[in-house]
Order: C-alpha cells, then sequence, then structure tokens
C-alpha cells in the first residue's frame, strides 16, 4: 500500500473558504474513489497562513493516480482553488499496517513525521517497528498509527502518521514531546534527524480493517 501525504497553505484569512472546500468539493470528489483506503486532512495556524497537511493511503500507485489524475500536489480532479498554494505530494511504501483503534471524527491531533535513518541501522530499526507495531494496541488513545519509507539519493526516509484524541495523549505515549518522535530513547540510535508537525485535524475518514 500507498501512503501520500500532501503538504500546502493558504493565507489565514481564507481559512473558511479552505474548510468549505474540503466539505462541500475535495471529499466529496474523492469518497468512493477506487484505491483510497484512509483520508486524514489536519490544519494548523502559523502567522498569516494556515499549513495543511493530508495523509491519505491508497491500494498502489496506479489506483492513485487514477483517481487523483496525476500525482503531483495539485492533482486535476481535486482542482484545488487558486489561493492554495501546494507544496509538495511525497509517496512512500507502507511498512507498518495502519493500526485504528476507533471510528474518528475531527477535532483530533494529526502528527506527522519524518525520520532519516542512519545509513547501517536499517534492519535494527525495522526489528524494532516489528515489535513495537504489536503493542500498539495498548493506546487507547491513539486512534491511527501507520509508518512509511522511501529511499531518496542517500538515505531512507521513515514517513509517520499519528492521530491522537488530544495533546495529552500524546503526551501519554511513552512521554513523547510535542516535536519529539514517540519512543525516542529506542529510536535515537537509529536515526539521524527527524522533523515532527502537528495538525488539528479537520476530517478523517478510515477504511475497516
Amino acid at each position: 500500500m500507498i501512503l501520500r501525504i500532501f503538504r500546502g497553505s493558504v493565507a489565514a484569512d481564507r481559512t473558511t473558504d479552505f474548510h468549505a472546500y474540503v466539505d462541500s468539493v475535495a471529499a466529496e470528489r474523492l469518497r468512493g474513489k477506487a484505491g483510497l483506503r484512509d483520508l486524514i486532512i489536519g490544519t494548523r495556524a502559523d502567522g498569516d497562513r494556515l499549513r495543511i497537511a493530508v495523509a491519505s493511503t491508497w491500494t498502489d500507485v496506479r489506483a492513485e493516480d487514477e483517481a487523483l489524475g496525476g500525482l503531483g500536489p495539485r492533482s486535476p480532479v481535486l482542482e484545488l482553488p487558486d489561493y492554495v498554494a501546494a507544496d509538495s505530494a511525497e509517496h512512500y511504501e507502507l511498512v507498518s499496517s495502519p493500526y485504528v483503534a476507533a471510528a474518528a471524527t475531527s477535532g483530533l491531533v494529526l502528527r506527522v513525521g519524518r525520520l532519516i535513518l542512519k545509513r547501517g541501522t536499517e534492519s535494527e530499526f525495522y526489528q524494532y517497528l516489528r515489535e513495537r507495531s504489536a503493542t500498539f494496541h495498548e493506546q487507547p488513545d491513539a486512534l491511527v498509527i501507520m509508518a512509511a519509507r522511501r529511499m531518496t539519493d542517500d538515505h531512507e526516509e521513515v514517513a509517520t502518521v499519528g492521530v491522537f484524541t488530544d495533546h495529552e495523549s500524546v503526551v501519554a505515549a511513552e512521554g513523547a514531546q510535542p516535536r519529539m518522535p514517540i519512543g525516542w530513547d529506542r529510536l535515537a540510535p537509529f536515526v539521524d534527524d527527524f522533523t515532527i508537525e502537528a495538525f488539528a485535524t479537520t476530517l478523517v475518514e478510515l477504511a475497516p480493517l
């Protein structure tokens, strides 16, 4: 399966317009598309911009391409309004099955992470991930947890997507801090660099397991 992470932004004074577009256009055009499994949209106020993250999972790249009319950030089918700056659409191969604890709604916390693995530690990292995946169900406040990977020019990159009930539940997950990966004490030996972004969800639609 494929994880697609879209990043973009709009001017803060177009926030209402963007939310209306998501509710009345984007979601309706995506629902029922062949190959689409999960769809999570989050936003975050950032000065005079509203930052946007969209995480979606697809059965394969071909299904995504046919459903969206292309793999780039400005998917023709979605007809993104001109006021939306489409920064990137990144693709990863899922390496952990999406764990979904319950049906989710808006108003949750979406965390999107990027981990750059140290060369030579990949096998140990994925062994840790397999062990960790077996315990996801022990975090009742974690509604969605998934990890995916891709190769870049000289390193392996891992994307993580998690949806939590609130910021307190993020901290409760192994004492994670707002901009630190969950389980950092165990992850640190494998990771060269990382970024963690948090968003408030505006749409969460999950495929049944």
